[in-house]
């Protein structure tokens, strides 16, 4: 459950059998599968602390934000920032039913029906449904599913608690008008 943001000029070490999910944007390794960059070593970071606000440990994080559909039903998230500050890993935790239209839109003024915000992620455990504008299939993402949904979506949960981790850079969840937004109940 931990996310780790970690810049170049590293050594990882595996004690134990190890099972992750990488979201990365650099390009480093598709290059070199390409055979298009040398295979140089990396110079050292050049600020060894850059990897002390890269561990995100959440079980010891407080919920950043929590909110309330009509229904009653919960959705929080914890929202941690790495390095330069424009990382961010967001561990969201949904009850099964919550209504995004009731309990997030309210959240956003002049939000349109449909959330306009793009999400990058891997689902740890539960169940996602994604409905994009103008159709009426439901995609569904389970435990170990990454995810990338654009704008214009509806998403809905249906099968017990979601545990979700996202890497997205989308600022729509993550900006301080957002997270200081006080939760709607009903």
């Amino acid at each position: 459950g931990d996310a780790y943001f970690v810049p170049p000029g590293h050594l990882p070490d595996f004690p134990e059998d190890t099972e992750f999910f990488e979201f990365s944007q650099d390009q480093t390794y598709v290059k070199l599968a390409e055979g298009t960059s040398d295979t140089s070593t990396p110079a050292p970071a050049t600020e060894p602390a850059t990897f002390a606000p890269g561990h995100a440990k959440y079980k010891d994080m407080p919920n950043t934000k929590e909110m309330t559909d009509g229904n009653g039903k919960k959705a929080s998230m914890i929202m941690a920032k790495f390095a330069d500050g424009t990382r961010t890993v967001n561990r969201i935790t949904i009850e099964e039913g919550f209504e995004w239209s009731s309990g997030v839109r309210p959240h956003l003024p002049g939000c349109p029906a449909h959330c306009p915000a793009t999400h990058f992620g891997v689902i740890q455990s539960g169940k996602m449904e994604i409905q994009m504008a103008g159709s009426e299939e439901w995609t569904a993402f389970g435990p170990g599913d990454a995810y990338h949904v654009p704008p214009g979506h509806l998403p809905r949960f249906s099968c017990g608690e979601t545990v979700m981790m996202e890497f997205a850079q989308d600022d729509t969840y993550t900006n301080a008008a957002f997270v200081k937004a006080k939760s709607s109940s009903s």
